[in-house]
C-alpha cells in the first residue's frame, strides 16, 4: 500500500470523530443482571459487543458481559458485576 504524504493539512482539536458515536451505548446503564439484547448481524452484533466492553471500562463500570451467537445475529447478556 502506497503512502501519499499531504502538506499543509490542518490538525483537528484531540477527540474529533468521537462525537459521532456509531452506538448510543449509555442508554444501556439501566440494564440489570439477567437483561439481554439482540444485534441482528453476527459481525455487527460482534462489533457491538467490543464497543460495550470499551464503554464499560472507559465508565469504570464493574459489569460481566457475554454474547452468544444466535441464528441471525449476536444476543448480549449481563449475567453478573465483577465485584
Amino acid at each position: 500500500m502506497k503512502i501519499k504524504i499531504e502538506k499543509n493539512i490542518p490538525l483537528l482539536p484531540s477527540g474529533t470523530g468521537r462525537r459521532n458515536r456509531k452506538y448510543e451505548l449509555s442508554e444501556l446503564k439501566v440494564m440489570k443482571v439477567g437483561d439481554s439484547f439482540f444485534i441482528k448481524g453476527k459481525k455487527e452484533g460482534l462489533a457491538f459487543a467490543n464497543a460495550f466492553r470499551i464503554y464499560l471500562k472507559r465508565e469504570q463500570l464493574d459489569w460481566q458481559i457475554v454474547q452468544r451467537n444466535i441464528q441471525g445475529g449476536v444476543r448480549i447478556y449481563r449475567i453478573k458485576n465483577l465485584q
